[in-house]
C-alpha cells in the first residue's frame, strides 16, 4: 500500500483552511455588527477573533508550535503573521478583511515554497504560525 500524495493532504488542510475562514466571515460580520457599523479594531483583536474562529484540532496547534523551536510566544507569533499586512497595535478594517489577507499570504507561501512539514503534512508558514498562535490563545 503506498502513502497517499502530499497534494491530496495539502488539498484537505486548504479545504478546512478555506472551511474555517469561510465560516469566520460570519462571525467576522457578528463581530463588525458588535463593535459598530465600519469601525476599525486593532490588527491584534483581528487577529485574535481570526484565531478564534478556527476550528482546530488542539492537536493539530500543538504540533505547529512543536515545528516552530523559538516561537512559542504569542507576542512573536502574532508579530511573524502580521509583518507586512498590518502592524500589531495599527487598526484593520475587519478580522473578515485580515483573515483575507491570511490566506493570500497562505496562498503566496506554497507558490514560493514557503512551507513547513509537520508531522507529514504540509503548511505554508502562514498557517502554520496562525494555527500555533490559535493554540496558544486557546490555552489562555
Amino acid at each position: 500500500m503506498t502513502a497517499p500524495p502530499v497534494h491530496s493532504r495539502r488539498g484537505v488542510m486548504a479545504a478546512a483552511f478555506a472551511a474555517g475562514l469561510a465560516w469566520l466571515g460570519g462571525r467576522a460580520a457578528f463581530f463588525a455588527d458588535r463593535r459598530g457599523s465600519g469601525r476599525a479594531i486593532t490588527a491584534s483583536r483581528a487577529l485574535a477573533d481570526v484565531c478564534a474562529g478556527l476550528s482546530l484540532c488542539p492537536a493539530i496547534g500543538e504540533a505547529c508550535l512543536q515545528a516552530l523551536p523559538g516561537m512559542a510566544s504569542k507576542e512573536l507569533l502574532a508579530r511573524s503573521i502580521l509583518d507586512g499586512m498590518a502592524p500589531t497595535g495599527k487598526t484593520v478594517a475587519s478580522a473578515r478583511t485580515l483573515a483575507d489577507q491570511i490566506r493570500q499570504r497562505s496562498q503566496s507561501d506554497f507558490r514560493s515554497g514557503r512551507t513547513i512539514t509537520v508531522d507529514g503534512w504540509i503548511f505554508s508558514a502562514t498557517e502554520t504560525r496562525l494555527y500555533a498562535l490559535a493554540r496558544l490563545l486557546a490555552q489562555t
